[in-house]
């Protein structure tokens, strides 16, 4: 019979811990085994098929590194499959089976066998931006997988192209001979789209000069109001610009203008409109 002497015995030399002889006089048993399946890199299981067995043996016991404590059972005849638990982590392939015979106490020599892992490599993500604005599209690219791309969208193949609303995080993972490997992961940080329009003149980065209460950032439309005059003395941000007639948009030696952190304009002058406009580039 099988004991708990052992709960997790690590080769082949220390395979009998777990066992209990009950009579070393008994004829020994054998088990032959068939072509072990490779498994996937993150299988928590694998199967030992036997093909024959002799001097009746009925019980087995797996180890290994890997395995899991307490994979031992009943063998279903003299052919069948024996299926072991394992630690996707920490199994390196390697196992010892023994098998008993409950009957007379006759016990196997301990059989080591090896299983193949098919491990998959996660696939390398990349995008064209990390950081959008609110509507905006953006392509990802999955790259190092010898498979079909699968990704959290539930969209395959090497790229995809998104315009999400909130920041989110997309994810794929790559398929392969049955197999599939873990999932890399990128996140995408969406902006917030303001409309920001002058309520009256004054300072770019003043917040009281904007009707969306704080000063422009990035993704924010600006719209400088008939008759008002602001001012820019030192670094300002905006992805659209409209500046209405009359109005004027007067920049000091210190002030620039980025939109999507490129420099629009910068120096000193002032840029007045005769006529309505919009820009998406700067002034």
């Amino acid at each position: 019979r099988l004991t708990n002497s052992s709960e997790v015995v690590s080769g082949r030399n220390n395979v009998n811990q777990g066992i209990q002889l009950l009579n070393t006089n008994a004829a020994t048993p054998t088990i032959t085994l068939g072509t072990i399946p490779a498994v996937c890199g993150r299988a928590t299981s694998f199967q030992i098929p036997y093909t024959s067995t002799t001097n009746s043996p009925n019980e087995y016991m797996v180890t290994g590194i890997g395995v899991y404590p307490n994979q031992r059972g009943s063998l279903s005849g003299a052919s069948g499959v024996i299926k072991v638990s394992i630690d996707p982590n920490n199994f390196t392939g390697h196992f010892t089976l023994v098998v008993l015979n409950t009957i007379n106490g006759a016990l196997s020599s301990p059989i080591d066998g090896f299983v193949a892992i098919t491990k998959i490599p996660a696939p390398t993500l990349q995008s064209t931006s990390t950081s959008i604005c609110s509507g905006d599209s953006i392509t990802i690219t999955a790259s190092n997988c010898t498979g079909i791309v699968q990704w959290n969208t539930g969209e395959t193949g090497s790229r995809i192209q998104v315009a999400p609303t909130s920041t989110i995080t997309y994810s794929a993972s790559c398929a392969n001979n049955g197999c599939t490997s873990t999932s890399n992961s990128i996140s995408i940080n969406v902006k917030k789209s303001l409309q920001c329009k002058s309520l009256a003149s004054g300072s770019w980065n003043s917040p009281t000069t904007w009707s969306c209460g704080r000063v422009p950032q990035s993704c924010d439309d600006v719209i400088v109001q008939s008759d008002h005059i602001v001012t820019l003395d030192r670094e300002g941000l905006a992805k659209t610009i409209q500046i209405e007639n009359p109005a004027q948009l007067q920049f000091t030696n210190t002030g620039s203008l980025f939109n999507s952190s490129t420099r629009a304009h910068s120096g000193t002058f002032i840029y007045t409109l005769k006529e309505r406009a919009t820009t998406s580039a700067g002034v």
